[in-house]
């Protein structure tokens, strides 16, 4: 069983354009969030994912100047992008990991990807601690399995869903098997 996470990264956001290449006390963003991310124990990648638009070429030379993976694809679905990701590097499920949020908790995550390791025969398709309450935004942990991914690419999925990775679990809780993962 492969595990990475994956760190998705734009540059065409609408509300803080380039927020990737911002510097926070002399780092750029996105370096901040590869290094926080090569902390995380059990993991057997780590991969940007960012889009094959000109401009994300800029997140492509973050990724190899870190010494991470890097895969190109859709601007506006993160689901292909996704998808598309794991069949490139034959991941079986992946930490969601936002390009815009340095503060992920890494003990969380590595006991996310412990309890999916473990629960693997029990066919998990999510780990998420943002189930039937609300984290506090910015800090949730999720580890999405592959072939629940491929399942709900088959849906007719909204625009949203699209863009919202894991939204779509949400509004069907009871078609996918999900364990909480308590911090």
């Amino acid at each position: 069983m492969k595990i990475a996470a994956i760190i998705y990264s734009r540059l065409s956001s609408k509300r803080l354009k380039n927020k990737a290449l911002i510097k926070i006390n002399d780092n750029i963003l996105l370096d901040l969030i590869i290094k926080r991310a090569k902390l995380i124990k059990n993991l057997d990648e780590i991969i940007v994912a960012t889009s094959s638009e000109a401009e994300d070429q800029k997140i492509v030379k973050l990724a190899k100047k870190n010494s991470v993976k890097f895969f190109c694809g859709s601007l506006e679905n993160l689901i292909d992008r996704s998808i598309n990701c794991c069949k490139k590097f034959e991941i079986d499920a992946f930490v969601r990991i936002c390009g815009d949020r340095p503060l992920f908790d890494i003990d969380l995550i590595e006991k996310g990807i412990n309890i999916y390791r473990k629960e693997r025969k029990n066919s998990i398709d999510l780990v998420s601690s943002e189930i039937q309450f609300k984290s506090i935004p910015g800090l949730v942990t999720e580890i999405i399995s592959f072939n629940a991914l491929q399942k709900i690419k088959k849906q007719k999925l909204s625009k949203f869903n699209l863009d919202h990775i894991t939204s779509y679990f949400y509004e069907n809780y009871d078609l996918f098997n999900i364990k909480k993962l308590l911090s």
